[in-house]
């Protein structure tokens, strides 16, 4: 599965280098992970497209996110697919997700959709996080992706 996982992140990027960059995670500086392209960052503010895109891809700074050498992961999703992920018992909050109606600020710069998706352990939950990961650059996108190759490198 990690290689599966490995070549999952790596073939976003590939298929989709307009919009995607990897580069290391700003959370956790010892993984690389998947972000818009700066180009992205540039041609998009928050004032002007806070209606389109989502607080988490500016409080991220472009940061989709990343997988771990345990197989997990963390993404961002959409408080949409938040739901029905954990409903379902794929993932869980991470545990410095701020939600919004908190009173306490959110300093850390960790939105309230931060998940970390358990590893998958068959090609079935392999197909699942590819479907959570495109979901997942979608949101953060505001742009609907095809279908990423995780069974070698493109």
């Amino acid at each position: 599965m990690k290689e599966s996982i490995r070549t999952l992140f790596a073939n976003a990027t590939t298929q989709n280098p307009t919009l995607l960059e990897t580069r290391t995670s700003g959370y956790e500086r010892r993984n690389s992970a998947l972000f818009t392209t700066r180009d992205f960052m540039n041609r998009h503010n928050r004032a002007q497209d806070e209606s389109r895109l989502p607080e988490a891809v500016f409080l991220a700074h472009g940061e989709i996110g990343h997988a771990h050498e345990d197989t997990s992961s963390h993404l961002y999703v959409s408080r949409g697919d938040a739901r029905i992920l954990i409903e379902k018992g794929w993932p869980e909050r991470h545990r410095l997700a701020v939600p919004r109606h908190y009173w306490v600020k959110n300093i850390l710069g960790v939105a309230d959709t931060y998940l970390i998706i358990y590893g998958p352990r068959d090609e079935t939950e392999m197909t699942t996080l590819e479907v959570i990961l495109r979901r997942s650059i979608g949101c953060m996108t505001g742009q609907d992706i095809d279908p990423i190759e995780w069974k070698f490198i493109v």
